[in-house]
């Protein structure tokens, strides 16, 4: 456990002191790293014994030790370390993310590449199979939409997420495939390894990634974006956003270059719909 853990999970425990100098060290991380145990003790109000005994209960068994591992922890990042700051009712909330989701969309528009797009766009729409790879919480879901984007014009397309199977099927992967690989840094090292296996047995591969990463380089096509993030911790990230409506605008791009095929797919789809869910209401989403 890491010791900012430890220190908020033994907190309740401490005495009246040792919780003053846990108070102090998590109010003033950037100073408590540096600081002595004379001047710890001074600016928590608390005697020098005090500060020895807060360390033991934390698990160190001196201030130096305690130190090396509050700066171990601040590589997160000050914003992860420093208390929630928000000002506002439910509205304020809706507006701050409904304005996160202009804003990515905003620089998606300006940053994206129509070569690349046009590149992509065409290699998808001649493939004889088409495999999508996400890695994390976000790139894992963008997977299975994409997939769920290209299955019902016609393409054979199949998504996956854990790593290992990810490498097995990359190395499957043969001339006339496809392989799309969605990843926010592009810096997920198996992902990068699995765009350099299915190259090696002459698949193409496209990735939806940031610009100058390593994945970004080890790809045919890169379609990249990189959305400025909030600093606001609570808020989930904008780059979702933009992501899926690269998706949405790929699958789209691809729909009207495949034309009667991927509409005769659509078709079927929705006459089984109509007949098992919708009844004559033609307006219902298309198995959304």
């Amino acid at each position: 456990m890491d010791i900012i853990s430890r220190i908020r999970d033994v907190h309740d425990s401490l005495s009246r002191a040792e919780r003053q100098v846990a108070d102090y060290i998590l109010d003033n991380l950037d100073v408590a790293v540096r600081t002595s145990t004379t001047d710890l003790a001074r600016a928590a109000n608390v005697s020098p014994p005090t500060i020895t005994r807060f360390c033991r209960s934390i698990g160190c068994d001196s201030l130096k030790s305690v130190k090396l591992e509050l700066a171990q922890a601040q590589v997160v990042g000050g914003r992860y370390l420093r208390k929630p700051y928000h000002q506002g009712d439910v509205r304020a909330v809706q507006d701050n993310v409904i304005g996160g989701l202009r804003n990515a969309i905003h620089q998606l528009e300006n940053q994206l590449d129509q070569t690349a797009l046009e590149a992509a766009v065409g290699r998808l729409k001649e493939a004889r199979r088409v495999v999508v790879f996400g890695g994390g919480g976000s790139g894992a879901n963008l997977a299975e939409e994409l997939e769920n984007r290209l299955f019902r014009l016609g393409l054979h397309a199949s998504a996956y997420v854990d790593t290992q199977m990810q490498t097995m099927v990359a190395a499957t992967l043969s001339q006339g495939d496809v392989l799309v690989i969605l990843s926010a840094t592009g810096r997920f090292e198996p992902l990068v390894k699995c765009a350099e296996i299915a190259r090696q047995y002459q698949a193409e591969v496209i990735a939806l990634t940031r610009p100058g990463s390593a994945l970004a380089r080890s790809v045919d096509v890169a379609l990249t974006l990189s959305i400025e993030e909030s600093e606001d911790i609570l808020k989930p990230t904008a780059s979702r956003y933009a992501f899926m409506a690269l998706l949405d605008i790929l699958a789209t791009a691809v729909a009207v270059e495949m034309e009667l095929v991927a509409a005769e797919r659509l078709r079927r789809i929705k006459y089984q719909l109509i007949a098992s869910r919708d009844g004559v209401d033609d307006g219902q989403p298309l198995g959304d």
